[in-house]
């Protein structure tokens, strides 16, 4: 509270007045933000609070529109280097009953000192240009007063870039307010160590000079850099971290930077293991907050009217700021203790029409989901007509870009943007020593413009991988490709598309079927039901199969037993390979090969009641001989949860086509395609170092392109360079066909329709 607020709480006769406005900044202009100093006198204990206290701004333009603007209590702050105590956060359940890891000193750390007393402001950014009346309203529990201030005059001037909406071409994509393609390119900045906002420093002017637009930033939980609720101070809002934000915000808007705004993580409602928070949650009734459960969150509603005071706090304090690229509700909501979809979904509704008719910006809207559809999420929330994009988070699978790519094919349908907001190839860590030239990143990268995503996929790893390793060049390289490009308006969708020999062999070689683990997920996915795949000399259908074959006790909705099908003129070996196994109680793994049980393995959890780590150590392969003819190989988890099985068949089939793979988008007039070695995945070269020879030259073949003259660009993926260029004429009804030179690791092709 304010020092008048203090003085005016203590006279229950005083009644709130307005007695001074005064506009800061320079010259008012379309798009940039006009911020106005209030001096008021009211009576109120907690000024975040609007049933106590609130201040807005009736703003009508010249068309006679009128917007409403809350005010916010703000308070500036100087920072400096010294001495100090960070609160972090914590691993493990284990580690917070001894109080381990939940602070740490520094000596050379952020401080924060205020220089000024708290006072009232209102911040506006005007979206055309002309005369704007201004009439300051404040109410308090005694009463309202209101006050005229000078007309705002707006210049149009140089229009600064705009808000990030829906493309209003494509319901796929986004588009600036004033007019430009958004295509989202960038990496996840969550939150600082001890430097603050010095990280920040480093980590946007990076992102920036390489060209990316885009980064995400959390307000949640408590240790975070921007954390905006702390530990016994529920319904409060730490003004110095907020003031922190505001310094982010300026530098990301001077950087061409729009950050994703995420106001809370699945930490603050969670209590068991893996980062839990809640014995430090500012919701909790032990810290002052209103919850006695974490699953009390979705139906209290005194949490509820806390909630909805905070989302005032945030469009009064930064809705004017065109950088504000989206709010997100939750980080990965299905993390919480007790997560039930339902109530979340309707929690989603209700506060996305609040929020929505508080913000006279309309700032996108979106929340995420982790472990639930492999971070695919509820489609139904997605759906939702309060959400305006869907993202997925992603980690852990053997081909990353598959799974990028997976997510993409599922969520598109929702028929709104949708890109991987988190992707890392292991969970666990960047691994940067193994990976110093960034293969996680850069495939990631390529793998979403190639298949028609509306965005880049954004790593996760940006403070121990991307800034360190200096891995800024990758986005700049994709930023180069999309320079330009209009990405609403070309409508870009993945396309079918296949390789071919330019010289085919006199003799085809065998190699193997190799099926690893795709998608790992809990949902009722096609690859978590029974899966038959059948192998002949010339080809593998029926796939793919998924990351986890699921159990009977925990999830049997999800049993999915894999049946093949050989019918081969030459014996193999099949392979399967396990990996991880649930700490959830463990798996069972059986093989049989035309009805005779070959091998039958429980992979029992020995781990204490309290742990449920995954198991390490079962992982293995065990290897099986297939005679020739026909033969039916079934493998199936009996056991109470999942197990992750990669599965090989060696020399099994004749090669048809180069060892290559690739994917491919197409609009009306340009299109973007990505082809890479066939077993060039990060889990074959960086963990298991294997060495993939290179594919011979090759012909990418595309069947839907659009009839004319095309140009096709060869880019060097890694260096963002033009290697070469190459002319076909697309004749209707007929493939087309583009040479690509021999490939050591992958390349990337621009397509340009000429005429």
């Amino acid at each position: 509270m304010n020092i008048i607020g203090l003085v005016l709480a203590s006279l229950s006769l005083a009644h709130p007045s307005i007695d001074r406005i005064e506009k800061i900044g320079g010259v008012a202009a379309v798009n940039r933000r006009v911020e106005f100093v209030v001096g008021l006198a009211a009576s109120y204990k907690n000024p975040f609070d609007p049933e106590e206290v609130s201040l807005d701004l009736a703003v009508t333009s010249r068309s006679g529109k009128t917007l409403r603007i809350p005010g916010f209590l703000y308070r500036s702050y100087r920072r400096s280097v010294g001495p100090g105590i960070l609160a972090i956060a914590y691993a493990s359940t284990e580690a917070l009953k001894k109080g381990a890891g939940l602070t740490k000193k520094f000596e050379k750390g952020e401080l924060l000192e205020p220089t000024h007393p708290e006072e009232w402001r209102v911040r506006f950014t005007p979206t055309e240009p002309g005369k704007y009346r201004l009439r300051f309203e404040l109410r308090d529990r005694t009463g309202r007063a209101s006050k005229v201030a000078p007309d705002l005059d707006v210049k149009r001037g140089s229009i600064a870039p705009g808000f990030v909406g829906i493309d209003p071409l494509n319901p796929r994509a986004f588009r600036l307010s004033t007019g430009q393609s958004f295509f989202p390119i960038g990496a996840n900045i969550g939150w600082a160590d001890v430097r603050g906002t010095r990280d920040y420093d480093d980590w946007l002017s990076g992102y920036g000079k390489a060209g990316a637009n885009w980064g995400r930033v959390w307000l949640s939980p408590s240790w975070t850099t921007f954390a905006l609720e702390q530990p016994g101070q529920a319904g409060r809002i730490a003004l110095g971290n907020a003031w922190r934000l505001d310094y982010a915000l300026d530098l990301a808007s001077r950087s061409g930077i729009y950050l994703q705004v995420c106001i809370d993580s699945y930490n603050v409602l969670r209590d068991g293991t893996s980062w839990p928070e809640w014995s430090r949650s500012p919701f909790n009734v032990a810290n002052g907050g209103p919850l006695r459960t974490p699953f009390d969150f979705w139906h209290d509603p005194e949490m509820a009217r806390q909630y909805r005071n905070k989302l005032r706090y945030l469009v009064a304090r930064w809705g004017s700021e065109p950088h504000v690229f989206a709010w997100e509700f939750w980080n990965e909501v299905d993390g919480i203790t007790d997560f039930k979809a339902e109530p979340v979904r309707e929690w989603c509704r209700s506060m996305g029409k609040y929020l929505i008719s508080i913000d006279p910006y309309h700032h996108l809207l979106t929340s995420s989901y982790g472990g639930n559809g492999a971070g695919a999420g509820d489609a139904a929330v997605f759906a939702l007509p309060q959400i305006d994009f869907s993202v997925s988070h992603l980690y852990d699978s053997p081909d990353g870009p598959a799974a990028v790519i997976d997510a993409q094919r599922r969520l598109r349908a929702l028929g709104k943007p949708h890109f991987v907001a988190e992707f890392g190839a292991d969970a666990s860590g960047p691994r940067g020593d193994e990976d110093p030239h960034g293969m996680q990143l850069h495939d990631a990268l390529w793998s979403s413009i190639a298949s028609g995503g509306s965005g880049a996929s954004m790593l996760w790893w940006w403070d121990s991988y991307i800034h360190p390793k200096n891995l800024y060049p990758q986005l700049g390289v994709a930023a180069s490709l999309m320079k330009g490009v209009d990405w609403g308006r070309e409508r870009l969708e993945e396309t079918p598309v296949k390789l071919e020999f330019l010289d085919p062999p006199k003799q085809l070689a065998r190699v193997d079927v190799v099926l690893e683990g795709g998608v790992a997920n809990w949902s009722p996915s096609p690859v978590n039901r029974p899966k038959t795949i059948q192998i002949d000399p010339r080809s593998v259908r029926g796939g793919p199969v998924g990351g986890f074959l699921h159990g009977i006790r925990n999830h049997p909705e999800l049993h999915n037993p894999i049946t093949f099908e050989t019918d081969l003129p030459w014996p193999t070996v099949f392979e399967a390979t396990v990996g991880d196994v649930s700490g959830y109680g463990g798996a069972n793994l059986k093989v049989t090969v035309d009805g005779n049980v070959v091998f039958d393995k429980e992979f029992v959890d020995t781990q204490a009641v309290h742990s449920v780590e995954t198991l390490k150590g079962y992982a293995g392969t065990h290897s099986f001989e297939i005679g020739i003819g026909r033969h039916k190989i079934v493998v199936e988890n009996s056991g109470p949860d999942w197990v992750r099985v990669d599965y090989r068949f060696k020399h099994a089939i004749l090669q048809t086509a180069p060892q290559l793979v690739a994917w491919a988008s197409i609009g009306q007039n340009l299109g973007f395609a990505w082809v890479r070695q066939t077993d060039r995945t990060w889990r074959n070269v960086i963990e298991k170092k294997l060495a993939i020879p290179a594919a011979p030259p090759s012909l990418l073949v595309l069947p839907k392109l659009r009839p004319g003259t095309w140009e096709a660009q060869i880019w060097d993926t890694w260096l963002g360079k033009i290697v070469s260029k190459r002319t076909v004429t697309v004749v209707a009804g007929k493939p087309a066909k583009f040479a690509l030179p021999a490939i050591g690791s992958d390349l990337g092709v621009k397509l340009i329709r000429q005429h």
